[in-house]
């Protein structure tokens, strides 16, 4: 083995590198969540009954008519007895 001194680090054509063993890190985990989604249907069934209620209104009305009745009446005066008179009177 041939010692390399550090100011000969940048040559490194005096001496070649040497391949060393590797070393291992410990393992990194990388963690990656996914969601597989599910529907599931929830159903809440409700109903709306409509009443519908009929109310008759009954409303009384009152006409009222007004009618008048006019009498005549004739009355006969009489302005004393009627006198006969005679043709005799007139043919004079």
């Amino acid at each position: 083995m041939t010692w390399c001194p550090p100011k000969q680090l940048q040559n490194t054509a005096q001496c070649p590198p040497k391949q060393l063993e590797g070393i291992t890190d410990p393992t990194k985990q990388n963690v990656l969540d996914v969601y597989q989604p599910y529907v599931l249907n929830h159903f809440h069934p409700e109903h709306t009954q409509v009443n519908v209620h009929q109310i008759y209104q009954h409303q009384h009305h009152y006409p009222h008519t007004v009618s008048y009745c006019c009498d005549v009446q004739h009355q006969h005066v009489n302005c004393g007895c009627p006198t006969a008179i005679s043709p005799d009177q007139f043919c004079r």
